[in-house]
C-alpha cells in the first residue's frame, strides 16, 4: 500500500468519497487470449447513471463507449453533458508499470485464498433502508 494511490474527492450532489488505485495482474496464458483482451475504447461501453438520486436502483440513460466518455462530452436526452474520468490514465499506467516491475523481479507472489466468503448468511445491502440480500 502506498499513499500515492489514495485520494479524497467530492462529487457535487453526491458527497465526499475516496479514490483508490488498485493494480490486479491478469494472467494471459497465450497470444489468443491476449488478442481477445486487447480491445479499443470504442468497443468498451458503460451505462450512464444518475447518482444524484439517493436510492440503490438509479435510472440509466443508455450506454456510451469509453471513447465517447474520453472525448469530454456526451449527449443525454438531446443535451450536451461534460464528462470526466473517475480514473487517471497516467496513474493507471504508473500502477501497471510498478506491478510489471514487481512481477519481473519476482517480488510479486500469488497466494492461495486466506478464507472463503461466508455462504451461510445474508449480506447487508448498502442502500439506506438496510434490506438484506441472501446470496445462498
Amino acid at each position: 500500500m502506498n499513499s500515492d494511490w489514495v485520494r479524497g474527492c467530492y462529487f457535487k450532489s453526491y458527497g465526499p468519497s475516496l479514490m483508490l488505485g488498485v493494480g490486479v495482474p491478469i494472467p494471459l496464458l497465450n497470444e489468443a487470449i491476449a488478442r481477445c483482451c486487447a480491445v479499443r475504447d470504442s468497443e468498451l461501453v458503460a451505462p450512464v447513471m444518475d447518482f444524484s438520486i439517493p436510492r440503490r436502483v438509479r435510472p440509466t440513460f443508455g450506454l456510451v463507449s469509453y471513447a465517447q466518455l474520453k472525448s469530454g462530452r456526451i449527449v443525454i436526452e438531446g443535451q450536451p453533458v461534460r464528462t470526466a474520468p473517475l480514473a487517471s490514465l497516467y496513474r493507471s499506467r504508473q500502477v501497471a508499470q510498478l506491478l510489471k516491475e514487481w512481477i519481473m523481479a519476482q517480488k510479486f507472489e500469488l497466494t492461495a485464498a486466506i478464507a472463503p466468503l461466508p455462504s451461510d448468511r445474508g449480506f447487508l445491502s448498502q442502500d439506506r433502508w438496510g434490506s438484506q440480500i441472501n446470496l445462498s
